[in-house]
C-alpha cells in the first residue's frame, strides 16, 4: 500500500505540473518524444556492480544523461510527466493485464520522485538555461534529487519495515554514477549545437553504458552456460556410456567420501563386487552386442536391487561394485550378497545364453579401510572365476553354480564369493 501511495502521488504531481505548461513549440514536442524514448532505453538497461568481498549486488540504470536533456530542453513543468511516460514506456511488463495497469503505474512511478528536486531548485532559482557560471545552483539542483531519491526509497523500506541502514550503500553508489553521468548530460547539453547535435550527443553515454551492460550480461550468460557445460562434462566423465552407471572415477569419489564419512565411529561401509561370468565367450561366440547386453542386464539388476543411497558403479570391463553406507549394527553386507544373487538368478537368460555372475562382499571397519574391502571382494570373486575355469577345462563344461555355505544368508564370512 505504501508503494502504491507513493507512485500515486508522484502521478499526481506530474500531471498537475504538466497541466501549467503552454505554448508548446514543435521543438518541445521533438525534444519531448525524443527524450522519453532514449529515458525508456536506458531505463531498461540494469547495470550491476558486485562489491569485492561482499556477496551485494549494487544496479542503478544510466538514465541520468536523459534527465539533464529534460531539465534543460523542456519546460520543467513537463519534466516529472516525461519521466513518468519515459518509465512506463522502459517498463518491460508494460502489457500486463487491464486490472494491473493501475497498481504497475503507481509502483512504477516511485522512481520518478528524484526528478522533483532539481525541478523545484531550477524553478525556484530562474535558471533554465545549462549556464556553467550557475554551478552552484546545478550543485544544489543535483543534490535535491539526492535529497528526493533517497527519501521516497526510505518511505518506502520504513513503510515495510526493513529501515534505512540498508539502502544507504546501494543508494551511495546509484549517486555515485548519477553524478559521474550529471557532467556528461551537462556537457551534452551546454555545447549549444542546436537541438539534433544536442540530442545525439545526450544519446551517446546511454547507448554506451546500454552496450556495456548488454556485454556484461552476454558474459555473464556465457560464464553460465560454460559452467553449466563443464558441470555435465565433468557429470559425464563420471558415468559408464554403456550402462549410465558411474565409473572407476566416480567408484574413487564415492570411496573417498564414505571413507571421511566413516570417521565419527558410528557407520559400516559394505562393499559387494560383482563379475560377469563368460564375458569374452560371449563376445567370441556371440558377438559383441550379446556382450553389451550381458553388461546392461548385470547394470539393471544391480541398479534395481541396490537399497536407496547405494554407489552402483562399473568398475571395469566385466566388473561391478556396490557402496553402502549403513549402521554398524545393520544386517550384514551378506542379505546385500544374497539379494543380488537372487535377481540375477531370476533373470535367466540374457541375449540367448547364460547369464551368472560371481560375486562377493566385504566391509569396513571389519577391513581396515573401503579399499581393502574391494580388494578382499574382487580377491574372492577372481579366485572362484579361476578356480571354476580350471574346472570347466579339466571337465569339458561348466559346472553347476555352488550354493553357499551353511550360514551364507545370515552371515557369510565377508570375501567368500557365491556364483550367481
Amino acid at each position: 500500500m505504501s508503494r502504491v501511495l507513493l507512485g500515486g502521488g508522484f502521478v499526481m504531481v506530474a500531471l498537475v505540473t504538466a497541466m501549467g505548461v503552454r505554448d508548446l513549440t514543435i521543438q518541445d514536442v521533438i525534444a519531448l518524444v525524443v527524450l522519453i524514448g532514449l529515458y525508456a532505453v536506458a531505463f531498461r538497461t540494469v547495470f550491476q556492480h558486485v562489491r569485492r568481498r561482499s556477496t551485494a549486488v549494487h544496479s542503478t540504470v544510466p538514465t541520468e544523461p536523459a534527465l539533464i536533456g529534460m531539465l534543460f530542453l523542456l519546460p520543467l513543468g513537463l519534466v516529472p510527466l516525461a519521466v513518468l511516460l519515459a518509465q512506463l514506456l522502459g517498463d518491460p511488463h508494460l502489457g500486463r493485464a487491464p486490472r494491473e495497469i493501475v497498481r504497475t503505474l503507481a509502483i512504477r512511478a516511485l522512481n520518478g520522485w528524484h526528478c522533483v528536486g532539481p525541478v523545484l531548485v531550477l524553478s525556484l532559482t530562474g535558471v533554465t538555461e545549462p549556464d556553467p557560471a550557475r554551478w552552484r545552483v546545478l550543485l544544489l539542483a543535483l543534490a535535491a534529487q539526492f535529497v528526493f531519491d533517497l527519501g521516497s526509497g526510505a518511505l518506502r523500506a520504513a513503510a515495510l519495515g526493513d529501515g534505512v541502514t540498508p539502502i544507504l550503500r546501494p543508494m551511495a553508489w546509484t549517486f555515485a554514477i548519477d553524478a559521474a553521468l550529471a557532467v556528461i548530460g551537462f556537457c551534452a547539453v551546454a555545447t549549444g549545437l542546436g537541438l539534433p547535435m544536442t540530442l545525439v550527443l545526450v544519446a551517446v553515454p546511454i547507448g554506451l553504458v546500454a552496450l556495456l551492460a548488454g556485454d556484461r550480461r552476454e558474459l555473464a550468460h556465457s560464464t553460465v552456460r560454460l559452467d553449466r557445460e563443464i558441470s555435465d562434462a565433468r557429470e559425464e566423465a563420471r558415468l559408464d556410456p554403456l550402462t549410465g552407471l558411474g565409473n572407476r572415477r566416480a567408484w574413487s569419489e564415492a570411496v573417498e567420501a564414505a571413507e571421511a564419512a566413516l570417521t565419527d565411529g558410528t557407520l559400516r561401509a559394505d562393499v559387494v563386487v560383482a563379475d560377469i561370468d563368460g564375458l569374452k565367450e560371449a563376445n567370441d561366440s556371440r558377438g559383441h552386442e550379446a556382450g553389451d547386453a550381458l553388461i546392461r542386464a548385470m547394470a539393471e539388476v544391480a541398479a534395481a536391487t541396490a537399497p536407496p543411497r547405494t554407489t552402483v558403479c562399473r568398475t571395469g570391463g566385466d566388473e561391478f561394485a556396490l557402496l553402502r553406507l549403513v549402521d554398524r549394527d545393520a544386517p550384514p553386507v551378506d542379505e546385500l550378497v544374497h539379494v543380488l544373487r537372487q535377481a540375477v538368478l531370476a533373470r535367466g537368460e540374457v541375449a540367448g545364453g547364460p547369464f551368472s555372475v560371481a560375486v562377493a562382499g566385504a566391509s569396513c571397519p571389519q577391513q581396515p579401510t573401503i579399499a581393502q574391502a574391494f580388494r578382499v571382494g574382487d580377491a574372492a570373486v577372481n579366485a572362484d572365476k579361476q578356480m571354476r575355469r580350471v574346472a570347466r577345462v579339466g571337465s569339458g563344461h561348466v559346472p553347476a553354480p555352488r550354493e553357499p555355505t551353511a550360514g551364507h544368508d545370515s552371515g557369510r564370512p565377508a570375501g567368500r564369493a557365491s556364483t550367481l
